[in-house]
């Protein structure tokens, strides 16, 4: 065993075992002579009754020795050791001499200072009665308490220390959600709505979004939302990146995490502009700005406005055709030619498509159904194209993008 603490002249030092006074260093300092000292090769000689009692005393003795350390960190918190030696704070201290990182030797310090408020669970883990994790879960628990339960705080912690002999910490942590009807169960209904307000105001308060551009046509980003706006978001992402999609999204090269950001960047192309509250007077809008010729199926790349952001004509057309974008069409001096004329088919429009089609997708042989379908101008909306019943058809989606890059296929109608 190497480990050694520098002094104050600078020089690494080891006390030895038998100088050392406190039985807690003694006991550190004997346990690494001892493992010194033991083969640990593979236990293959060993029954498995043996090998089995040597990983659960093992386990035990790491909650015990994980006690021990919260006990001696806490002491040497309110004893001002990191002052006297020159730290910052405790977190500082410990990690100068422990090689643990800042973010493990903040947890660390935050953990044995939490314990102290929490003997019995101390006194458990100290006895290797629960595991580490299973104290954290219960100290959790502990703390989401309302103060004006602090008398019943020894019979939820009973309670809990309970129900470790047989739950790990991930249920133990489901229990501890449910502790007030255990703590007070006359008042558990009214103190739980209290306390779902409070974290609820509180998600809301703390929500934030960042996200950034690496120049290379890509954005990055973190957020944090509430829980029920998380879960209610990932169920409209799952349900774009549903693989039975009539076109669903290519899984062949994407893992999921890429068919998932797929799926978010089209959930968000595809929210109904109109559901969105008004921003100097009108709906807050992407505004894209694309020359004539763009718009007729040119090459020349559209611009967002306000960003400088280039977009490829073949994506700036068909977001003029279907998405809440507003197509500002320039002439060859940036003259405006046209902003914003109504280019979709009504609701009864479409119905009235979807029965004169049959109710599938209008180019022949396609049978995806018109449910599915966008509704497309057969003579393009930049060539003076109607929107009306005459000059419209409903295609699928891929149909819809093929048609929008040149192709050409036969109708049904």
């Amino acid at each position: 065993m190497t480990t050694t603490i520098a002094t104050e002249s600078g020089e690494d030092f080891r006390t030895p075992v038998p100088l050392r006074r406190h039985r807690l260093h003694w006991f550190a300092g004997r346990t690494h002579e001892v493992l010194d000292g033991i083969d640990q090769a593979s236990m293959w000689a060993a029954t498995p009754h043996e090998v089995e009692e040597t990983v659960a005393e093992l386990v035990a003795l790491q909650s015990r020795i994980q006690a021990a350390l919260h006990t001696v960190i806490a002491d040497a918190h309110h004893a001002g050791i990191a002052e006297t030696r020159g730290a910052v704070n405790t977190s500082g201290w410990v990690r100068s001499f422990t090689g643990l990182t800042g973010a493990e030797s903040s947890r660390l310090v935050k953990e044995s200072i939490a314990m102290e408020s929490h003997p019995a669970t101390r006194a458990a883990l100290a006895d290797g009665v629960i595991h580490t994790a299973q104290a954290a879960a219960i100290v959790t628990a502990m703390d989401a308490l309302p103060e004006e339960l602090a008398d019943r705080k020894p019979v939820a912690e009973a309670y809990l220390l309970e129900q470790a002999d047989l739950h790990d910490a991930k249920a133990l942590a489901v229990l501890g959600k449910h502790l007030l009807e255990v703590a007070a169960p006359d008042q558990a209904d009214e103190l739980l709505a209290k306390a779902l307000e409070r974290e609820e105001a509180d998600a809301r308060k703390t929500s934030y979004l960042r996200s950034w551009s690496d120049g290379h046509g890509s954005r990055y980003g973190r957020f944090k939302i509430p829980e029920l706006a998380a879960t209610m978001l990932d169920a409209m992402v799952d349900a774009i990146a549903n693989p039975d999609r009539p076109d669903p999204i290519d899984r062949a090269t994407a893992t999921t995490p890429q068919v998932r950001g797929q799926a978010f960047a089209q959930l968000i192309e595809r929210y109904p502009i109109k559901k969105l509250p008004t921003s100097g007077g009108v709906n807050a809008r992407v505004v894209v700005t694309l020359s004539l010729d763009t718009l007729m199926g040119g090459l020349q790349a559209a611009t967002v406005l306000g960003t400088g952001q280039l977009l490829s004509p073949g994506h700036a057309r068909r977001l003029a055709a279907e998405c809440g974008v507003v197509p500002a069409v320039l002439g060859a001096d940036s003259q405006l030619l046209d902003l914003g004329r109504r280019r979709t088919f009504t609701e009864s429009q479409r119905l009235a498509l979807a029965l004169r089609q049959g109710g599938v997708c209008n180019v022949t042989g396609c049978e995806r159904p018109a449910t599915w379908c966008d509704a497309n101008h057969r003579l393009p909306y930049a060539d003076g194209g109607r929107t009306t019943l005459d000059n419209g058809e409903l295609i699928c989606p891929r149909h819809h993008t093929l048609v929008h890059q040149g192709r050409n296929y036969p109708r049904r109608t």
